[in-house]
Formats: structure tokens, C-alpha cells, sequence
């Protein structure tokens, strides 16, 4: 796939609480369907874990304002969102431009 499409990239770093790997796993598919139902086509998302246990999670957009509308009503659009709050410990999330 050409990554001409992406224009910012959402870094999110963040360690499952003990005990939640497994859950989070399961959930993942269903949140990345939600995700689907609200903007199609118009991201991708990466999930990958460090030496240290620690997760990245990236997703590439194809506008920021996709995943801000998403935000803005969680319970609406992404209801399985909230469990996944509920298993992770959030470490920082920063927002990228693609420029090359």
C-alpha cells in the first residue's frame, strides 16, 4: 500500500495494566471495527509491543479531524473504548505531521 495517503500520524504509548494483555488483544479487533463504521477507509493502525512489556500504538490518518470527531463521542462511536481505557495505563500520545 503507498503511504501517500497518510497525513498525520498518532503515536500513543501506553502499558497494560497486569493481568489485561490477553483482553486487550480480544477487544482490539472490535474497536478497529468501530473505528471502520465511523471513517471507513481513512486510517490505519499498527499496534506493537517494546522489549519491555510497554505497548506503541500508531495510527496513520488521513486527517486529524477523523480521529478528533471519533474523540469527541467516544460512547457513541467507539463504545468498546472504555473497557480498553480501563485495561492500560496511558504513557503519551503526540500527534506528527507526514512531510516526506
Amino acid at each position: 500500500m503507498s503511504d501517500d495517503w497518510v497525513a498525520d500520524v498518532e503515536i500513543v504509548t501506553l502499558a497494560p495494566k497486569p493481568g489485561a494483555r490477553d483482553e486487550l488483544l480480544r477487544i482490539r479487533p472490535q474497536i478497529l471495527a468501530e473505528y471502520d463504521a465511523f471513517c471507513g477507509g481513512r486510517y490505519d493502525a499498527t499496534l506493537t509491543e517494546n522489549e519491555d512489556g510497554g505497548w506503541v500504538d500508531v495510527w496513520r490518518w488521513v486527517d486529524r479531524a477523523d480521529a478528533e470527531a471519533a474523540l469527541d463521542d467516544i460512547p457513541g462511536i467507539i463504545p468498546t473504548f472504555a473497557r480498553w481505557a480501563e485495561l492500560v495505563d496511558l504513557e503519551s500520545l503526540v500527534w506528527v505531521k507526514r512531510i516526506g
